[in-house]
C-alpha cells in the first residue's frame, strides 16, 4: 500500500490513475505555468509596443498602463513596468 496525501493506493494502480484520483492535477496540466506564461506576456508587451498603441508607449515609458494617476503616485508603476525601454 502507497500512503499519499491522505489516500491509500495499492500498488497494482499506475501512477496516471492515482494522480487522476487528486484535486485540481488535471486543471494544471491544461495550464500556462512558469516560463511559458512569463514569455506570453512579454510577447504580448512586444506585440503591443511595436503596434504604436497607447498602452505600449506606456510600456516602453514605464509609466502606468491602466488609467492610474501619474501625478504623485508614480514611483510604484516605474517600479512595476521595468521592461527594455527602446521605442
Amino acid at each position: 500500500m502507497v500512503y499519499i496525501l491522505g489516500l491509500n493506493f495499492t500498488e497494482s494502480i499506475l501512477v496516471k490513475k492515482a494522480l487522476q484520483s487528486f484535486f485540481g492535477i488535471a486543471a494544471l496540466s491544461d495550464m500556462k505555468i512558469e516560463n511559458d506564461l512569463r514569455r506570453q506576456v512579454l510577447d504580448d508587451i512586444k506585440r503591443l509596443r511595436e503596434t504604436g498603441t497607447t498602452r505600449g508607449r506606456r510600456h516602453a515609458l514605464g509609466l502606468p498602463v491602466r488609467g492610474q494617476r501619474t501625478r504623485t503616485q508614480i514611483k510604484t508603476a516605474i517600479k512595476l513596468n521595468r521592461v527594455d525601454r527602446r521605442l
